[in-house]
């Protein structure tokens, strides 16, 4: 650098340094830009790498069909207007993530009034991401092109830097992984498709949340309704990997299983169970999923401590109840490993594959 500088002289030092200060500048564009280009894109090279942000102005047109519905009304009324959003889209059976092509819109309803800010953690980006709201309502979006939609797994959040203990339920989406925290998705036809629903937005349900395992051909056998079984006292949200493996393996026929979701607000008793179950759950089950519900028929598991208020139900109402399953007494049923076995156990038994 001294050789330089004592070869061109005094006078070229300035020229020499501004074009040393315009090369940092121009390195440093360049770091920043690249960090933009990765910024939605995973630490190593996929097809997620070309995930596009779509301005709000490039919104998907469906979502002024909620602002047509919202028209005249006063935020308070909102929540009982995006249960008619949400009978809108089932009627004319809109899926959310609105889906263009490869252009997804994701849809975050807040049905508490309390957040200013929702964000969302997806497979294609390392840091959750902030969603917008939607005109003066409850309702969060944004809009990406992605090259592959069937590829991608996400979760709403309240917290960037707490992600994992601020999940938020995606109350138009049920199509979760298993897993203690579970991940929306868009699982293929021949996958088993795990449904969460959110109760918040379905009055019918009277608040019971509900978990249910459908089988890989649930979706290409539209004329077929499948065997039910009711699950009960189960919390732990991995209980649907035993059935899920034993129907992929073909040692059971495959079936639909309900899970309900306990609350400690609404304990089961069995004198609040045949109500809830005839009046609140069993109409809309019937009535959204193709699963055989005449009396006698349907197949209960009462896991835990909800086995004495299950069979009693089902000995005073028996109209109501088909057969019924309790873990025998003194059986560690918190024990996972007691969970998995007595689970296939059942399953062989009650739901054996008849061979050809």
């Amino acid at each position: 650098m001294a050789d330089i500088f004592l070869f061109f002289g005094p006078l070229t030092r300035p020229l020499f340094r501004a074009t040393v200060k315009r090369m940092r500048l121009v390195g440093l564009a360049v770091f920043f830009f690249s960090l933009l280009e990765t910024s939605c894109g995973p630490s190593q090279p996929t097809y997620t790498d070309r995930v596009q942000d779509v301005a709000p102005d490039g919104v998907d047109p469906r979502l002024a069909e909620l602002t047509k519905l919202a028209a005249g009304k006063s935020f308070n009324e909102f929540t009982s207007l995006v249960v008619v959003w949400k009978d809108w889209l089932d009627s004319t059976e809109t899926p959310i993530p609105l889906v263009e092509g490869n252009r997804l819109t994701f849809v975050y309803y807040d049905s508490t009034d309390s957040l200013d800010q929702v964000w969302l953690a997806a497979s294609f980006c390392p840091a959750p991401l902030p969603l917008l709201r939607w005109e003066a309502t409850r309702l969060f979006f944004r809009t990406f092109v992605i090259p592959k939609p069937a590829g991608v797994k996400y979760q709403f959040v309240a917290s960037p830097a707490h992600p994992k203990a601020s999940i938020l339920s995606d109350v138009f989406h049920p199509d979760v992984t298993s897993g203690v925290a579970p991940l929306s998705w868009f699982p293929s036809s021949t996958s088993p498709r795990i449904h969460s629903i959110d109760a918040s937005l379905i009055p019918a349900l009277a608040s019971q949340n509900l978990r249910i395992l459908l089988p890989p051909d649930y979706d290409r056998d539209l004329s077929h309704s499948w065997p039910l079984m009711v699950l009960t006292g189960q919390s732990d949200l991995v209980w649907d990997q035993v059935p899920t493996a034993a129907i992929a393996n073909g040692t059971v026929i495959p079936l639909v299983i309900v899970a309900l979701v306990p609350d400690s607000s609404h304990p089961l008793t069995a004198q609040s169970l045949p109500i809830h179950w005839n009046r609140n759950v069993l109409p809309w089950l019937s009535s959204h999923y193709r699963v055989v519900t005449s009396a006698g028929s349907v197949f209960w598991l009462a896991w835990g401590d909800t086995g004495p208020a299950v069979s009693e139900a089902a000995a005073t109402h028996p109209e109501l109840f088909g057969n019924v399953w309790t873990p025998p007494a003194g059986m560690k049923t918190e024990d996972p490993a007691v969970w998995n076995q007595s689970m296939a156990q059942v399953l062989r038994t009650s739901f054996p594959k008849v061979a050809p």
